[in-house]
């Protein structure tokens, strides 16, 4: 899949459904063969491998949804689309300059209840048209 491909709702849905169906399904054939014993070592080794390999997989769908849910677009035809971003960034660490005296210094200086942190909110908003 190319980076500039869509992946549908219903493809994310239906990969999440399988993500959750398959780790439930690994998980108990672990714990199946930890309480029986009867499972080679190696084979346990590689089920365990795959169950870790899942939940990453997981974890980063997770994040990929995290992230889309402060994104919004809106397709208003297949040539145009409105697009909409939030982002929020804080500044817990500052300079703070001394330029009068003959040796002029910089210092940085960490956010208390004093200085309190800088922060920004960005809210871009396009229209994407496509030729």
């Amino acid at each position: 899949m190319n980076k500039d491909e869509f992946v549908t709702k219903k493809q994310l849905s239906d990969y999440s459904q399988y993500l959750v169906k398959e780790i439930a399904s690994t998980k108990n054939e672990v714990k199946s063969a930890i309480s029986k014993g009867n499972m080679p070592a190696k084979k346990l080794e590689q089920l365990l491998e795959y169950y870790e390999e899942l939940n990453n997989t997981n974890t980063q769908v997770a994040k990929y949804l995290d992230y889309l849910a402060d994104k919004i677009q809106v397709v208003v035809n297949e040539n145009k689309s409105l697009k909409l971003g939030y982002t929020r960034n804080v500044q817990n660490i500052h300079q703070i300059s001394n330029s009068t005296s003959t040796n002029p210094t910089d210092r940085w200086i960490s956010s208390s209840n004093i200085i309190k942190p800088s922060i920004s909110d960005h809210v871009p908003i396009g229209v994407e048209l496509n030729f």
